[in-house]
């Protein structure tokens, strides 16, 4: 697959089959953050992979404290969007819902709909990315370009990919049950695995905004 076409091809799957993941592909799909960029070639990412129970129970443990309206404490703040980003993000969350029939003003769907995503989206594999704590927050950059290598890694194997922050957001489930210790931090997750390409979330239109919407020429005639 060229570079170029899975770059443009590629997208986030929000529903996936129950088919296990063979450890084999992951593998070669993970075997590609060894030629990542990074700061001063730290390769400053240390990744959880789950699935099976120890995903079950990830699961579980991450919906159980959103159905008690427990107020997440993540490691890495939720990013404070205004403007121009925050109607991006909020017209990408109602056509997500919308594809599912999902109404705004139902509580009841709307939570139903957020559980799904912390749950990985029922994905049959899970990823949760860590770093230093003591590191400067530049590295979270190094980890956006790790997970942007293993999405598209993933595409070229056939599988589909979520990046997400809600699973990290409850950030003393992860350290209880992956060990985690203190001196990490929970950055983001993953969902993977083969995406249901006839589910409606999976096919709602993507906005790709122009290229004068983000970058600025100097110098050029």
């Amino acid at each position: 697959m060229e570079v170029l076409d899975a770059i443009t091809r590629r997208r986030s799957f929000r529903s996936y089959k129950p088919k296990p993941v063979p450890k084999e592909i992951l593998e070669k799909v993970l075997d590609t953050c060894r030629y990542v960029s990074s700061w001063s070639n730290t390769q400053c990412w240390e990744l959880h992979i789950l699935c099976g129970k120890p995903l079950d129970e990830l699961k579980q443990a991450l919906a159980k404290k959103m159905a008690a309206d427990e107020i997440p404490i993540p490691d890495v703040p939720q990013p404070d969007f205004s403007g121009v980003y925050l109607q991006r993000k909020a017209d990408t969350v109602e056509r997500s819902q919308r594809s599912c029939n999902v109404s705004p003003d139902d509580k009841e769907a709307c939570k139903k709909f957020d559980t799904t995503m912390i749950r990985f989206f029922e994905a049959p594999v899970g990823l949760i990315a860590c770093t230093e704590r003591s590191a400067s927050p530049a590295v979270l950059l190094d980890i956006g370009i790790a997970f942007q290598t293993i999405m598209l890694a993933a595409f070229h194997y056939g599988l589909g990919t979520c990046t997400q922050y809600s699973v990290v957001m409850y950030a003393d489930v992860l350290r209880r049950l992956l060990g985690i210790p203190e001196s990490k931090l929970i950055a983001l997750g993953m969902a993977i695995g083969y995406a249901d390409l006839n589910a409606p979330i999976n096919k709602f239109a993507r906005i790709r905004y122009p290229l004068e919407s983000f970058v600025t020429w100097r110098g050029f005639d």
